[in-house]
């Protein structure tokens, strides 16, 4: 019997990997797509929370910051 790999790629065609901008700190809270099929990101840290919209289109990312005080 022939012994089966499993083999990795960090970039292929069904999943790419992007480094989200600006930021530096733990506090990802979730990822959720658009009816538009556009992967959004919500992260928070104990200062911040922000919207991460990213456009596969041209592979860039807005942020939108959420006014207001974070609550963990």
């Amino acid at each position: 019997m022939a012994k089966q790999t499993i083999n990795y790629q960090k970039e292929s065609y069904y999943i790419h990997e992007f480094n989200v901008p600006n930021l530096e700190d733990k506090g990802l809270k979730g990822i959720v797509t658009d009816s538009d099929g556009n992967p959004w990101v919500y992260h928070q840290t104990n200062k911040t929370s922000t919207l991460i919209r990213f456009n596969p289109l041209n592979n860039s990312f807005n942020s939108y910051s959420i006014e207001g005080k974070t609550h963990s």
